[in-house]
């Protein structure tokens, strides 16, 4: 038998006797991005929107570790990406998001979502990226993983 052959083989059997990994707890990190427009550090009116609805239930939920914000630039000064950073966390503190979880970095261009040559301008490129961690892991009570409602 080919190796193809034992290889789907192994992939049917292995589907087959594999029950629903619904019981998966979710993972240690989550990730949200808020784009910006060329040299803005404002926050829009929709970045605002997702992390209201959004965000700050995962951020009071499951994820209730620290907060990393990185700010990230395409061929704008470099300074831009730690004011975009700044200003996204001044935005999850108004949300109720304590300042003691959050910690702020600047990458400016050196990490770009989308590669591009020098000198070419990306939207994609100009974000804030917010990594939320759990620290509870199988350990939470169920009660905590309830969407409270509130801000």
């Amino acid at each position: 038998m080919p190796l193809k052959s034992y290889f789907c083989s192994a992939v049917a059997a292995l589907s087959i006797s594999l029950p629903s990994l619904a019981w998966l707890p979710p993972p240690d990190t989550a990730t949200f991005m808020v784009f910006f427009p060329t040299d803005s550090a404002v926050v829009s009116e929709q970045g605002m929107r997702n992390m209201r609805e959004q965000l700050i239930r995962e951020a009071n939920g499951r994820y209730d570790g620290p907060i990393t914000v990185t700010g990230h630039c395409d061929t704008e000064e470099k300074d831009v990406s730690l004011a975009r950073a700044e200003a996204v966390k001044a935005k999850l503190i108004e949300l109720g998001i304590p300042a003691s979880r959050m910690s702020v970095h600047s990458r400016g261009d050196q990490a770009l979502l989308v590669p591009t040559p020098p000198g070419v301008r990306e939207p994609q490129n100009r974000r804030v990226e917010i990594f939320l961690e759990r620290l509870c892991g199988k350990s939470c009570p169920e009660e905590k993983f309830q969407d409270s409602g509130s801000f």
